[in-house]
């Protein structure tokens, strides 16, 4: 048969449109059925809603077409369709309520009951200390009680939640303090402190002029007091003192200490004054050289005179000799040599600095430091303790201690070195500068990028100038850097991203899917199947149907293929709420198709 013949076919059937789903124009003779329907209900009632103070109420309930009820505001394990309870004592404003679940929601009642009378008590508050006076760092406890209350809270010197009763012990009482409770019910609140003062401490100052005397000298010992009842001398003096005074002491031939500890109500302290009796000793230090460069040494020496023993501090330690001569090698950072010699007469230091010579400093930069095949780069450098400086590697010759250079066609990786050199020594540093690949450019597309929940598509990529690709978002996992790849099963719209890589960067890429959910309208599709062929003869193998359809005339989207050339009607379903437009070709064993139908249409509400 051929397509002359085969585009007559559909000449000799009819094509019949019967509508079905929702919103369909097609009625039936047949007597529609007749529904009863149960509407569901909660009542919640109580024989009062106001109520004396302790008094109870009868709380009762009736429900209908209910699948679980919760109550609130009274407690039964099991709510029947129908019931009643006792409430109470009640000692407050109280709501009572009952949801139920049903086939369409949640569905409930409520009932407020007031008290008429409630009676208004506070709370009663006392709080209190044993002593209302402690020296420094002494402890003190606190005591309280109270009635009447549902919560008490501290604040002042203490804080936090405390039970309605106790006592406290603050183990350190540094500074005057107050400590404030406050307890409340539901018709108020009640607040009471406690308060503690620091006793003053006594303070002594002291005091020796002059602090320093020959052998045989005098010396005044001064001292005042605060705070204090009593004062007694130790060490080289002794007894009694009055708060406040002096006193002479001649004839001096040691070091003396005079201490004093003095009381009061605050506690105690004690101060003391020392007295050197001296010949007074000296010493001399030096260092040969005394400036140095990095890694070099020096010699100190030293004498001294009135003293008996000589200690080393700072960059050096240990006992030394009155006088004497010490070498200090591998000198890297500037040092500082002590030294303290000590006699009958006291003690006499010196001290002694070694600087080292500054090491010259060098930056060398390139920019940019990455480029491509025959580009350029401008390297800088800046110095600081240097007097020249010496290029080598990828560039060379005698350059400034500070300066810039262009560098172009560069066709491989390259090393720039510069050494510069100072009375300090001489330092090193070097840039590299690589080639670079280009940014991958990335491509991605989904085919079909629309599609219903539950569908597939399938991800097609590809990628130049890369070297690694990693999917995100809606996808995951390592990629090659082109391919394609199956998603199935996909109920919402989604997006795949792909980011693609190489030793230059990255580059991203996405595609987004739309995802249309399952429709439920239908049409029912009815037609007489064709018998003859265009040229009259017998149609023998017709093979099937297909179906053409869209939401505008003559533009069909959607098609399906029907492979059973012996049905006569056939259901279209998961379409959407629109009008959807229909014709339909029969096709014989060589998949020759006829001429499209008529074209007939339907409203989807």
């Amino acid at each position: 048969m051929n397509n002359q013949i085969l585009n007559k076919v559909i000449s000799y059937f009819a094509l019949m449109l019967i509508l079905a789903g929702c919103g369909g124009d097609t009625t039936t003779s047949e007597e529609s059925q007749k529904v009863i329907t149960i509407n569901p209900s909660v009542t919640l009632s109580s024989d009062m809603t106001t109520v004396l103070y302790n008094e109870s109420v009868i709380v009762s309930w009736k429900t209908t077409d209910v699948e679980n009820c919760i109550a609130d505001g009274f407690s039964i394990e099991n709510v029947e369709s129908e019931g009643s309870q006792v409430v109470g004592p009640l000692l407050e404003d109280t709501t009572l309520s009952l949801n139920c679940f049903t086939t369409a929601g949640v569905l409930g009642d409520a009932i407020n009951i007031s008290i008429s009378n409630p009676p208004e008590i506070l709370p009663s508050v006392t709080i209190s200390t044993p002593v209302s006076s402690v020296p420094f760092a002494s402890s003190v406890t606190i005591n309280w009680s109270a009635s009447n209350a549902d919560e008490c809270v501290a604040s002042g010197s203490w804080s936090g939640s405390k039970p309605n009763s106790g006592s406290f012990t603050i183990t350190s009482v540094s500074s005057n303090s107050t400590y404030n409770l406050e307890c409340s019910n539901q018709f108020g609140s009640v607040s009471q402190s406690a308060s503690v003062d620091i006793l003053p401490f006594p303070s002594i100052a002291i005091s020796a002029s002059p602090s320093t005397v020959s052998i045989g000298g005098t010396t005044t010992v001064n001292w005042t007091s605060d705070n204090s009842s009593t004062c007694i001398a130790s060490d080289d003096w002794s007894g009694p003192k009055p708060a406040n005074g002096s006193q002479v002491m001649d004839n001096l031939t040691v070091n003396k200490t005079y201490s004093l500890s003095c009381s009061g109500d605050g506690g105690m302290v004690n101060n003391q004054v020392n007295v050197v009796v001296t010949a007074s000793p000296s010493v001399s230090l030096t260092a040969t050289p005394s400036s140095v460069v990095t890694g070099s040494g020096t010699t100190l020496s030293w004498n001294s005179a009135n003293t008996t023993s000589c200690i080393a501090s700072g960059d050096w330690s240990g006992t030394k000799g009155t006088s004497g001569s010490q070498s200090i090698s591998s000198i890297n950072v500037n040092k500082t040599y002590n030294l303290n010699c000590t006699g009958s007469g006291g003690s006499a230091s010196d001290t002694v600095n070694v600087t080292v010579l500054p090491l010259p400093t060098l930056s060398l930069t390139a920019s940019p430091t990455s480029v491509t095949s025959g580009g350029s780069t401008t390297l800088s450098w800046s110095s600081s303790n240097a007097t020249s400086c010496t290029a080598s590697g990828d560039w060379s010759g005698t350059k400034g201690v500070s300066g810039s250079q262009a560098l172009s066609s560069i066709t491989a990786n390259k090393t720039y070195n510069l050494n510069c050199t100072g009375s300090g020594g001489s330092t090193n540093d070097s840039v590299s500068v690589t080639l670079s690949l280009p940014l991958p450019s990335i491509t991605i597309t989904a085919s079909p990028s629309s599609i219903t929940s539950g569908e597939s598509t399938t991800l097609s990529w590809s990628s130049s100038n890369a070297t690694s690709c990693t999917a995100s978002v809606d996808w995951s996992g390592s990629k090659g850097t082109s391919g394609t790849e199956l998603m199935s099963s996909i109920t919402a719209n989604s997006t795949f991203s792909l980011q693609c890589s190489n030793t230059t960067g990255s580059q991203s890429g996405s595609v987004n899917v739309t995802v249309s959910p399952v429709q439920s309208g239908t049409a029912l599709i009815s037609w007489t199947s064709p018998l003859l062929n265009t040229d009259n003869s017998t149609l023998t193998d017709l093979t099937g149907f297909k179906f053409y359809y869209g939401t505008l005339p003559g533009n069909y989207t959607k098609s399906l293929t029907v492979n059973s050339p012996g049905i006569s009607s056939f259901l279209i379903e998961n379409l959407s709420s629109t009008t959807w437009y229909f014709s339909m070709t029969a096709y014989n064993s060589t998949n020759v198709e006829s001429v499209k139908s008529a074209e007939v249409s339907k409203t989807i509400p």
